[in-house]
């Protein structure tokens, strides 16, 4: 897991599953895992694991 500030630009941030928070963007990786293209449908993805939504 990396963390990077609120306003990293998506292209800036590693290859990885996104969850933006107010004041950071969390990056997960972890092995075998496939990383979506972008961070927005990467926030959608780990939303949906946990079982949560919008």
């Amino acid at each position: 897991m990396t963390v990077h500030p609120a306003g990293t630009p998506d292209h800036e941030l590693p290859a990885g599953h996104v969850l933006d928070k107010t004041s950071s963007r969390l990056v997960f990786q972890w092995p075998g895992s496939q990383h979506p293209a972008t961070p927005a449908t990467a926030e959608e993805a780990v939303l949906a694991e946990a079982g949560g939504g919008r």
